[in-house]
């Protein structure tokens, strides 16, 4: 403990030297707020092992704790870009094999290689967002132009 002196009114007061003590766990509440998730989803994406947590206990339910610190530092390391959104990511781990990067090139964009109709004369268009939410679409040649 040592004084120091309140900013506001100019009192002195005790605080904490904080220097020396490790970071505090905090509960799937604190952390949720921290990442603007539910606490929910913050549990699954601890069990996944997607976030680092702390289990308690051996059982089927199980106490999490959490590092704010560390939750920040894998959130830092998960920035999204061109080829790492979560979609291509999945894309990536069910096909289960290691690619050229340009064949992702390839694969991201808005534009379609060209290719030639089959007998049905059908199209389907597949999005898939950031978030890995999938949108299919299948129409006709005709009502496609």
């Amino acid at each position: 403990m040592w004084r120091a002196q309140n900013p506001c009114n100019g009192k002195p007061t005790m605080q904490e030297d904080r220097s020396q003590t490790p970071e505090r766990f905090v509960d799937s509440v604190v952390a949720s707020e921290f990442l603007s998730i539910a606490p929910r989803q913050l549990l699954v994406l601890a069990r996944k092992g997607v976030l680092p947590a702390y289990p308690l206990g051996d059982g089927q339910r199980r106490v999490w704790r959490f590092r704010l610190s560390e939750i920040g530092k894998a959130m830092e390391q998960r920035v999204v870009g061109k080829h790492t959104s979560p979609a291509s990511l999945s894309l990536k781990k069910a096909l289960k094999g290691e690619y050229e990067e340009s064949v992702w090139e390839h694969l991201a964009g808005d534009t379609s290689a060209p290719f030639e109709f089959g007998d049905q004369k059908q199209i389907a268009v597949k999005v898939i967002d950031d978030r890995g939410n999938e949108l299919i679409v299948t129409k006709t040649v005709d009502e496609a132009q």
